[in-house]
C-alpha cells in the first residue's frame, strides 16, 4: 500500500522523497523505504547489500544526493527480479511495497476485489460488462447508474442554457438536436 501523500509520485521512474519518505519506483511495483534500516533491508531483498553497507548511501540526505549513481545500480538489481520474487522477497524483508497493475490485471487484484472498487454492470449498447469504479463510501447503485442515451437530456440542457421552445423546434427540424422518442 503506498500512503496517500506518496500516491502522486507513483510512476514517475525517479527516486522520490517527502520528507523523510522515500518511493522507490520499480518494474511494475513501488517501494517505500521510509527509514534508514529500511533501506538496508530493501538493498538485501533485491540481491545488493554491499550498497547498503558502502557507506555511501546511510542516509536519507545521503542517497537523495547520490540518486544519480545509486538509482541505476538499484533498477538493475530489480531487473533481475520478476515481479513476483520481488514482492515476496520484500514482503518477506517487512518492506513496504505494492505490484503497480495494469487496466487489464487491476480488477483482478485481491485488494480491489475484496473492497468491490470495482463492479462490472452491463449497459444497453455494450456487447459485455465494462468494469466500473466504485468510490469509496458511494453506494454500488449509485456508483453504477447506467450512462444516459444519446440525446437524451438535450431538449433539458437547451431549456436550463435559456433556450425558447420555438428555438428548441428549429434546431429538432433541422436534425441539430435529437431527442431519443421523438424521432431523428
Amino acid at each position: 500500500p503506498i500512503t496517500v501523500g506518496e500516491s502522486a509520485y507513483v510512476g514517475t521512474g525517479s527516486v522520490l522523497t517527502m520528507e523523510n519518505t522515500q518511493l522507490w519506483p520499480l518494474h511494475p511495483a513501488n517501494v517505500s523505504t521510509r527509514r534508514d534500516d529500511h533501506f538496508v533491508l530493501f538493498c538485501s531483498a533485491v540481491g545488493r547489500p554491499d550498497l547498503a553497507q558502502s557507506g555511501l548511501y546511510t542516509t536519507t540526505a545521503m542517497r537523495v544526493a547520490r540518486k544519480a549513481e545509486l538509482v541505476p545500480q538499484l533498477r538493475d538489481a530489480m531487473r533481475r527480479l520478476t515481479t513476483a520474487e520481488l514482492t515476496r522477497r520484500l514482503d518477506e524483508a517487512g518492506i513496504l511495497n505494492s505490484v503497480v497493475n495494469s487496466y487489464a490485471t487491476m480488477a483482478q487484484d485481491q485488494h480491489v476485489k475484496a473492497t468491490q472498487a470495482v463492479a462490472w454492470r452491463s449497459f444497453d449498447g455494450f456487447d459485455g460488462p465494462l468494469p466500473i469504479c466504485n468510490p469509496p463510501g458511494a453506494t454500488l447503485e449509485a456508483a453504477i447508474a447506467p450512462p444516459p442515451h444519446i440525446g437524451e437530456h438535450s431538449l433539458q440542457v437547451l431549456r436550463d442554457w435559456g433556450v425558447g421552445d420555438a428555438a428548441i423546434q428549429g434546431l429538432l427540424d433541422a436534425g441539430a438536436v435529437f431527442e431519443p422518442g421523438l424521432g431523428a
